[in-house]
């Protein structure tokens, strides 16, 4: 029971500092970046939220099968489960890692090329 009570209170704690961080980086955005950058960064969250929908519902099953195995004596399953859940969530941040990599490259070559004509006229 005692390492149950430890996931658990290990699991809230980390959600905590995760939603702390996330409001502190809200209020910073908003404060140091303009207008246009904050409408980008707004978008960027906006496919972040679609990205979750990706996820096919595996990390919230996780929440819920991963306490129960625990309980059930089940360590081995519940480790599984979870590395499988860290496999998926591995492969989709890599794969808007390299989204984000494409669009903010393609964002400098633009804004380059914006500056090159606008010297010349």
């Amino acid at each position: 029971m005692e390492g149950f009570l430890k996931t658990v209170a290990n699991f809230i704690a980390r959600n905590g500092i995760g939603n702390v961080l996330r409001l502190v980086a809200g209020f910073l955005v908003v404060r140091l970046v303009s207008p246009e950058e904050y409408g980008t960064f707004t978008s960027a969250g906006i496919f972040m939220g679609y990205l979750f929908i990706a996820q096919f519902g595996i990390v919230d099953g996780l929440s819920r099968e991963f306490p129960f195995l625990t309980g059930r004596g089940r360590d081995e399953l519940a480790q599984q489960f979870s590395h499988t859940a860290f496999t998926l969530i591995s492969i989709l941040s890599g794969l808007a890692f390299g989204i984000f990599l494409a669009y903010g490259v393609h964002q400098l070559h633009t804004e380059r090329l914006n500056n090159d004509s606008s010297h010349i006229n």
